[in-house]
C-alpha cells in the first residue's frame, strides 16, 4: 500500500515535468533573470536568428553534390559506314577555388559569431531593464505604503481638527487647510498605486507575460553598508535633508496632538 500512494508522486519525478511559473506567487530577482532569459520576445529572436545563421554556416561549408549524366544518341561516321548509337555515362564535381572558400566561410563565421553577440548583449540588456523594473517596484511598494500611512494618518487629524473647529476650539481655516492635504495624500496614494501597476505590467512584459497577475517580488532596497554615524554634529540635519521619504509630512505639529 505504501508503494501504491508514493507512485503517482515518484512517476511525476520520474518524468521530469517542468514546474510552472504561473504556479508560483513569490519571485525572487534571480528567478525573474531565468525567466527573463529564457522567455523574453527579443531574446528568442536573436536565438532564432542566431540558429539560422548557424545552419546557413554548416550548409555553406558543404560540397556541392557530384553529378552524374546519362547521355545516347546516334550518328554517322564521317568515314562512312553504319549509323552507330552511342551512349555513355559522366560524372562531374564541381570544386570551389580554395581561397574564393576559406574568405567565404571566413565571412560567414563572422556573421555567426555577430549574431552570437547580439544574443548576449540582448540578454543583458533585458537582466539590466528587469533589475530596474525591480527596483523601481520595491521603491514605489515602499512609497506607497509611506503614502497610505500618510493618508490614514492626515484622515485622523482632519477628524479631529473638523470635530475641534465645529465646537469652536481652533478655526474653520485649519479645518479646510487639512482636508485639502488629505486630498493630496489621497491623490499621492493613487498616483504611486497607478505607477506601480504599470511597472508591474511592463516587467510582466519582458518575461513574456510568463508571471501571474497577483505576483510579489522577495527581496528590499537596504543598503548593505555600513549606517552613518548620526551622532556627529551636523550629521542629522544632513540625513534629513537627503531622507528619500522625507517628501510626506504627517502634520501632527498642526493638529496640536
Amino acid at each position: 500500500m505504501l508503494r501504491k500512494r508514493h507512485l503517482p508522486l515518484l512517476a511525476l519525478f520520474g518524468l521530469g515535468l517542468p514546474v510552472s511559473s504561473a504556479a508560483q506567487e513569490s519571485f525572487a530577482l534571480e528567478d525573474l533573470l531565468r525567466i527573463g532569459r529564457e522567455r523574453n520576445p527579443t531574446v528568442q529572436a536573436l536565438r532564432a536568428e542566431h540558429s539560422a545563421m548557424e545552419a546557413q554556416r554548416k550548409a555553406s561549408g558543404r560540397w556541392a553534390n557530384p553529378e552524374l549524366e546519362y547521355e545516347w544518341g546516334s550518328g554517322d561516321p564521317r568515314d562512312g559506314g553504319a549509323t552507330r548509337n552511342l551512349s555513355g555515362f559522366t560524372a562531374r564535381q564541381v570544386l570551389e577555388n580554395p581561397f574564393i572558400r576559406h574568405y567565404r566561410l571566413g565571412g560567414i563565421e563572422a556573421e555567426v559569431d555577430a549574431a552570437a553577440e547580439d544574443v548576449r548583449s540582448g540578454v543583458l540588456d533585458v537582466e539590466l531593464e528587469i533589475r530596474m523594473h525591480v527596483y523601481r517596484i520595491l521603491f514605489l511598494q515602499e512609497m506607497l505604503e509611506l503614502a497610505r500611512l500618510n493618508e490614514e494618518a492626515l484622515g485622523e487629524i482632519r477628524t479631529l481638527i473638523e470635530t475641534r473647529a465645529r465646537v469652536g476650539e481652533v478655526r474653520e481655516l485649519e479645518a479646510i487647510r487639512l482636508r485639502v492635504e488629505h486630498l493630496k495624500a489621497r491623490n499621492e496614494r493613487q498616483a504611486a498605486a497607478m505607477e506601480l501597476d504599470q511597472y508591474r505590467r511592463h516587467l510582466n512584459t519582458f518575461l513574456g507575460n510568463a508571471l501571474p497577475e497577483d505576483f510579489t517580488l522577495t527581496g528590499s532596497l537596504k543598503a548593505g553598508g555600513p549606517e552613518p554615524d548620526l551622532d556627529r554634529p551636523g550629521k542629522k540635519i544632513r540625513a534629513a535633508q537627503t531622507a528619500p521619504f522625507g517628501a510626506f509630512p504627517l502634520f501632527w505639529a498642526a493638529a496640536g496632538v
